[in-house]
């Protein structure tokens, strides 16, 4: 269980920074300084400038945060119950906003597009997080029960 905490945690503090340089290429207009999608001027790494270096780095931490939730996924289905399940919906949260970002990128689209990008950010930060603390509060014993652990304050 010790994977899913570590990976569900850096998951959600990924997604955080994610959606933190998402706004940084939204406000300097980052968003057009790479023309193209996936790749950028068709390489995996550019020539930096200061609103090339928000824009890739905002693709790179978007791959990270996949490669993760994969990682977790494939972890989760050797586990008992459904965190398997509920892992895959997360990873589907995550690629509805990459694809929309990706677009926006080749295409001119309409303001709500972007509206909805940051809504399913924050749908997937949201399982990720409520994922990341579930994940601190059960433990999976070799049997496949959960138990949920006792959070009590320290007497003094």
């Amino acid at each position: 269980m010790r994977s899913v905490r570590v990976l569900s945690t850096i998951a959600a503090v990924g997604t955080f920074l994610v959606i933190v340089f998402g706004k940084i290429v939204r406000v300097t207009g980052a968003s057009t300084s790479i023309p193209d999608w996936p790749l950028a001027f068709g390489r995996l790494v550019p020539k930096m400038t200061p609103l090339v270096f928000w824009e890739w780095s905002h693709r790179l931490l978007v791959l990270i945060v996949v490669i993760t939730v994969v990682a977790l996924i494939v972890r989760a289905v050797w586990l008992p119950g459904r965190l398997w399940l509920y892992c895959s919906m997360s990873l589907l949260l995550l690629v509805i906003p990459a694809v929309i970002g990706g677009l926006s990128i080749l295409y001119p689209l309409h303001w709500a597009f972007a509206a909805l990008d940051q809504a399913f950010a924050m749908l997937f930060y949201a399982s990720v997080v409520g994922l990341a603390v579930w994940s601190r509060l059960v433990d999976v014993e070799t049997d496949g029960r959960q138990v949920a652990r006792r959070i009590t304050p320290r007497s003094s």
